[in-house]
């Protein structure tokens, strides 16, 4: 059960830092940057939080 969900979250991951990185390169702005940054450090620590104490 928790290797499926390891699984899914990497899969989620993948996708969301693949809109990610083709948003970086339409918008190259560093207000966009930035904020893409905040994001993807909050999901990083949402994710990490989930794993270690899911």
């Amino acid at each position: 059960m928790r290797r499926l969900f390891g699984r899914l979250v990497n899969i989620v991951l993948g996708i969301i830092f693949d809109h990610i990185i083709a948003v970086i390169e339409v918008w190259q702005e560093k207000r966009v940057r930035v904020l893409l940054a905040l994001v993807v450090a909050l999901l990083l620590i949402f994710t990490l939080s989930v794993i270690i104490f899911g």
